[in-house]
């Protein structure tokens, strides 16, 4: 079984080598959505950050935001798992852990949005009971869990 760690326990250095390491692995590349420095320093500053390593290498990450204590809805804005990784149940334990974190925040509800054409995501979040909703966008679904 592998530990999840959270965001104190690495440094932006590693998190932004991991994200530049992914870059080209989403349907566009993250670099073309955002600055990765900026979002690896937001998500550490801001956000909820937890990852999964393999010896001293990241193999998986989630993150996200859990600061909307108005509305009391958690974003999940980063998951991912180094494919040689996949069906492990990595990606469920960072999954998890982020559900857990976001009822001990007092949300409500949480959404995530992902592309049309991730079905192994797509799968994954309604296996721990997201329910899909059109995002009006034509490339992404919205899923949303309430807690």
């Amino acid at each position: 079984m592998y530990q999840v760690l959270d965001k104190n326990k690495t440094k932006p250095d590693e998190i932004i080598a991991f994200l530049n390491s992914i870059n080209d692995d989403f349907p566009v590349p993250l670099n073309r959505v955002t600055d990765i420095i900026d979002y690896a320093n937001k998500l550490l500053k801001f956000g909820d950050l937890f990852f999964i390593k393999n010896d001293s290498h990241i193999i998986g990450i989630i993150g996200g935001y859990n600061n909307d204590v108005e509305n009391r809805i958690g974003y999940i804005s980063i998951l991912f798992v180094l494919s040689n990784y996949r069906g492990k149940g990595i990606g469920t334990t960072l999954l998890e852990t982020f559900i857990e974190t976001s009822i001990k925040q007092g949300m409500n509800l949480i959404h995530v949005n992902t592309n049309r054409k991730n079905e192994e995501a797509i799968r994954l979040y309604k296996g721990k009971g997201f329910v899909l909703r059109e995002s009006g966008n034509v490339s992404e679904y919205t899923l949303i869990r309430q807690l």
